[in-house]
């Protein structure tokens, strides 16, 4: 097949959608099939407050001709005047690709509720021209009315586990992008509460600023903010750490993060969002979202208690073999091809 992929970022970008991109386009490719990737990351964007707006329409007479020369267009969103746009003026009939539609998350930013309530709404309506719905876990498949949803887990790179040594001092890391929605602020105050636990934050973004301000404000001693950590660096980060922290506060449908500190044996602890849990099972730890006192004391208990980290951390590399990059490959291009036909 001839499939285009088109998306919000890829590597070496630091993100959940860009290390989906990455792993799709490899496996497509690796399976024999031509793929061209459209990136909005690579367009021209505009900022709205938390918004990244990416400028489209210039673009539209080079974008329309390699949609037209897809057999099927791999749609990953929703990205705001992007993935939208793509679904309202997608071609029908004979002759027209394919559209599949992956849906990462929910654009639900609290401080901008009054545009991206009605936007999602709108972007639901509009996935109804895909000729299937693809989400990660049954939790986001509830929220379509689609007589084609397909749940698709994500899958994790076992191969780059690592065989390392804990730190000698209890450490709980943070991966990814550094924005509000992620609840770094919130894990900053937990670890407050913490002084004897090491707090390491892996990743970078345009809050980085504000909340290396609240860590000077809180006295903290004990956080490092890393930077971007290259893939390397970051399994060791995985396997020498003991907790992975994901207190995402909204936008958290699924854990790549947490899937890969899992497989590695890092037991997680993150907020009570459904995607996340359902993922997780019973392998870590669930806590309220934006508690900070609930989050540090589930930290607490890890630190305190050896056995039930031993625990915990058995059942998450064992849960996280069952999340594998071939079989979430396949299954999305037999669904591309039962599109096709």
């Amino acid at each position: 097949m001839r499939i285009l992929l088109a998306t919000s970022e890829v590597p070496p970008t630091l993100s959940g959608m860009a290390r989906v991109a990455g792993r799709l386009t490899d496996g497509f490719r690796a399976r024999g099939h031509d793929v061209d990737v459209l990136a909005s990351e690579r367009l021209r964007r505009v900022r709205v407050r938390e918004l990244r707006v990416p400028l489209l329409l210039p673009s539209w007479r080079s974008v329309s001709r390699r949609i037209g020369a897809a057999d099927v267009v791999s749609l990953h969103g929703p990205i705001p005047a992007f993935s939208d746009l793509l679904l309202f003026f997608r071609r029908f009939g004979q002759g027209a690709p394919a559209v599949a539609y992956t849906h990462h998350m929910d654009v639900g930013f609290r401080r901008l509720a009054f545009l991206t309530g009605p936007y999602g709404t709108a972007m639901r309506r509009l996935a109804a021209r895909a000729g299937a719905v693809i989400v990660s876990t049954r939790a986001t498949a509830a929220t379509f009315r689609h007589p084609n949803v397909q749940v698709v887990p994500f899958g994790v790179d076992l191969e780059r586990v690592r065989e390392e040594p804990k730190f000698d001092e209890f450490t709980v890391l943070f991966v990814g992008q550094l924005r509000p929605y992620k609840g770094v602020d919130v894990l900053l105050r937990a670890a407050a509460r913490l002084p004897d636990v090491r707090l390491l934050v892996a990743g970078t973004g345009y809050a980085e600023a504000p909340l290396r301000a609240l860590a000077t404000k809180l006295g903290l001693r004990n956080a490092e903010f890393l930077g971007p950590v290259p893939e390397d660096a970051l399994w060791s980060l995985y396997a020498r750490s003991h907790v992975l922290a994901q207190p995402s506060l909204e936008m958290e449908f699924f854990g790549l993060a947490m899937l890969e500190g899992m497989a590695s044996g890092c037991v997680p602890v993150i907020s009570d969002l459904p995607g996340p849990v359902e993922v997780l099972g019973d392998a870590g730890l669930v806590v309220p979202r934006g508690d900070e006192a609930a989050l540090a004391a589930a930290i607490g208990r890890l630190r305190d208690g050896e056995a039930l980290r031993a625990s915990l951390a058995a059942r998450a590399a064992a849960r996280a073999g069952g999340f594998t990059w071939d079989r979430c490959i396949d299954r999305h291009l037999e669904i591309y091809a039962g599109l096709v036909q």
